[in-house]
């Protein structure tokens, strides 16, 4: 099964968002200090904290983080037998883990867009689509979030190219491996999609303020 968990940021006086930082290993710590603005520090922290979540919801121990590791593309690993991907926009956080199965999360915040300038991410059939569709603009964030999810999924970041995934409904090629997409439905004003190599249950649950102020992370 390939679990994912999503927050809503929102702003609360019993809730220290930056204070939750103090319960991660130091590298952690020092990544999120770097982020000059607070949003970007809080929605940093909350990633890490629906990981720590999720994990320990698999019988992980409550210090797991610690056991993170880059690879050679810098992407974080834990080990063979678990992955997880992280992404935020706007007011959400979302994150991802999956047994034995590489998996990519993508959410974006659906904004006015003017599509000719994303031309390079999408291949003309793309791009024609999206221009006949009444709702261009949700029809380019499809697109764009199924894509992302599944360079994330793969892990060469900057390595591969948008146009050289083929997306066909709900499965997508990279690199001649083919992934399994799933729309997920946080918020009518997010698109947000899921891809992972083999296909799964996706259970998909929401972590709130009430759950920051009963549980220590």
């Amino acid at each position: 099964m390939t679990k994912v968990k999503f927050f809503k940021i929102a702003p609360s006086p019993q809730v220290n968002y930056e204070k939750l930082i103090d319960t991660f290993p130091s590298f952690i710590q020092e990544k999120v200090s770097k982020y000059k603005f607070q949003e970007d520090r809080i929605r940093s922290v909350m990633g890490k904290v629906l990981l720590k979540n999720l994990l320990i919801e698999e019988s992980y121990p409550a210090n797991i983080l610690s056991q993170i590791k880059l690879d050679e593309f810098q992407r974080p690993f834990l080990n063979s037998k678990i992955d997880f991907n992280i992404s935020h926009s706007g007011d959400y956080v979302v994150c991802a883990i999956s047994k034995n199965n590489r998996v990519g999360i993508d959410i974006e915040k659906v904004n006015p867009i003017n599509i000719p300038d994303f031309e390079y991410v999408l291949t003309q059939d793309e791009l024609q689509q999206i221009l006949i569709d009444e709702n261009a603009t949700d029809a380019f964030y499809k697109i764009w979030t199924q894509k992302e999810a599944v360079i994330k999924a793969n892990g060469k970041g900057l390595g591969i190219n948008f146009t050289d995934i083929i997306l066909d409904q709900e499965t997508a090629i990279c690199e001649n491996i083919k992934w399994n997409l799933t729309e997920l439905h946080i918020n009518y004003n997010y698109k947000s999609y899921i891809a992972v190599e083999k296909k799964d249950e996706i259970n998909i649950s929401e972590l709130t303020i009430d759950d920051l102020k009963e549980k220590p992370f």
